[in-house]
């Protein structure tokens, strides 16, 4: 966890406690020190530890402190130029929120060791939507509920009302299932569907000379072609399953046809099965597996194409 976080926390019990209470809340917690470097690195459980004992000194409930502070790290933030980032996520509550893991994929640039959550959007109605958090931390949905709700308030000028409607944990990822309340201006019915436009066609095979990194597959997830690049690094890929031969990293989701569908606007990371020799470029037991981001992109109804972007590290 990094100390921006951490500032922010410090922030708002200063603002709302004295320079004693904090004080005394460094000692109940049992953490080390009062002071944190905003990119420096920390404990994951010392948000929580500063989170009880806050409550315990302000007498209000430990949930109500997390959205607390939440909230408050919104406000925090934009003092620092990040409202500039927030601002154009969207025009409206709906494209901010299906946008969070783009923006997450963006401040990993500062913050390269950040474990990102992961956001979809479902059910989308003209007064709201559900909203599906997805992270391997634990115990972050009312700090995530402040977050939004903060959001609503002062970019969008929107009230949103949240209700948890299921909290489950599966391989260790924690899938948290929102209800979201609020004037969804930005709904339409033909959101999320594939807009069929009338741009020039072009031929395959000058498509995939221009992406020399790319995998074509089907609903059935096999692999039906893949760029002359990736092909010399991983020859054996066509004919068989991308999901047997790629991990999906990011988003948190299982990886199916369905779920590729819907998270269509969010780019994803693939780690390969098979290792890579780098001095030989072919695959080897004996070398280290490469993480692929890549973005999904429609060929039509039947078929996608993934476009990979290797790492200088990587490929």
């Amino acid at each position: 966890m990094y100390g921006l976080l951490l500032e922010a926390m410090y922030d708002y019990i200063k603002s709302n406690l004295s320079e004693e209470e904090w004080l005394e809340i460094v000692s109940l917690s049992g953490i080390q020190q009062s002071n944190f470097v905003t990119h420096a690195c920390y404990s994951e459980s010392l948000i929580g530890q500063v989170a009880e004992a806050t409550a315990e000194m302000s007498g209000l409930t430990l949930d109500q402190i997390l959205e607390n502070l939440g909230a408050h790290f919104v406000t925090f933030v934009s003092r620092y130029g990040y409202d500039t980032v927030l601002k154009v996520l969207g025009r409206n509550v709906r494209d901010f929120l299906n946008g969070l893991d783009n923006l997450h994929e963006y401040l990993r640039l500062s913050y390269p060791k950040m474990m990102a959550p992961s956001f979809s959007c479902d059910n989308e109605t003209p007064s709201g939507l559900m909203l599906h958090y997805r992270s391997k931390r634990g115990g972050f949905t009312y700090y995530v509920m402040g977050q939004i709700r903060q959001v609503g308030l002062i970019f969008y000028n929107t009230e949103i009302e949240i209700e948890i409607v299921r909290n489950t944990v599966s391989n260790k990822v924690h899938h948290v299932i929102l209800k979201l309340h609020f004037d969804n201006k930005g709904f339409s019915l033909s959101s999320g569907k594939v807009n069929q436009t009338d741009l020039p066609m072009m031929k395959s095979v000058t498509f995939f000379r221009c992406f020399p990194f790319h995998v074509v597959f089907g609903r059935d997830m096999l692999i039906r072609h893949v760029g002359t690049s990736l092909q010399s690094l991983l020859p054996d890929l066509v004919n068989t399953r991308l999901d047997h031969k790629f991990e999906l990293t990011k988003p948190l989701v299982e990886f199916t046809y369905e779920n590729i569908m819907a998270y269509t606007n969010n780019i994803f990371y693939m780690q390969s099965t098979s290792e890579i020799d780098r001095r030989t470029r072919t695959s080897a037991p004996t070398s280290d597996k490469s993480q692929q981001k890549c973005k999904i992109s429609f060929l039509n109804r039947d078929w996608l194409i993934t476009l990979i972007a290797n790492k200088k590290s990587a490929l």
